[in-house]
């Protein structure tokens, strides 16, 4: 019995540092796998955490949110963003769902890089044809048309 508890200790260990570049990132909330899905949860951006940045684009393009964002940093490459939904569909016509951004950058230069990055947006499609993503940040109304 002793050997079957210390094989699965052994196991939750390598798998607890076995974390590298896939690791999620810290939005401020239970760890959630940033990249490139939008993560939907009950919560509202003033739950999560994130350093400042300033979205200076963003574009439907088929199923696919691109974002452009510019923050403090040298080049943006270690930048880990994270889009949220809240999962609530306010009425109107066509619907609307509320999104945000959270950006986690430890760079620390004096220059301002942008970097785009790109969201599959289908897991927000609801039973009508289209509906406005309101991105926080972004004054203009994303219409998702599928």
């Amino acid at each position: 019995m002793k050997k079957y508890i210390c094989i699965i200790l052994a196991a939750i260990l390598t798998l607890s540092f076995s974390c590298k570049e896939d690791c999620p990132c810290d939005c401020g909330l239970p760890q959630y796998p940033c990249g490139d899905k939008v993560i939907i949860l009950p919560y509202s951006s003033s739950n999560t955490r994130s350093d400042n940045f300033t979205i200076t684009g963003a574009q439907i393009i088929g199923d696919s949110l691109r974002v452009d964002i510019a923050s403090s940093g040298c080049a943006g490459s270690t930048w880990k963003v994270c889009l949220f939904d809240s999962g609530a569909v306010m009425e109107s016509y066509p619907e609307q769902r509320l999104l945000w951004l959270t950006l986690e950058n430890r760079e620390a230069c004096d220059a301002v890089p942008t970097r785009s990055f790109a969201f599959d947006i289908a897991p927000l499609q609801i039973q009508s044809d289209k509906i406005y993503l309101n991105l926080q940040g972004w004054n203009e109304k994303l219409l998702y048309d599928y």
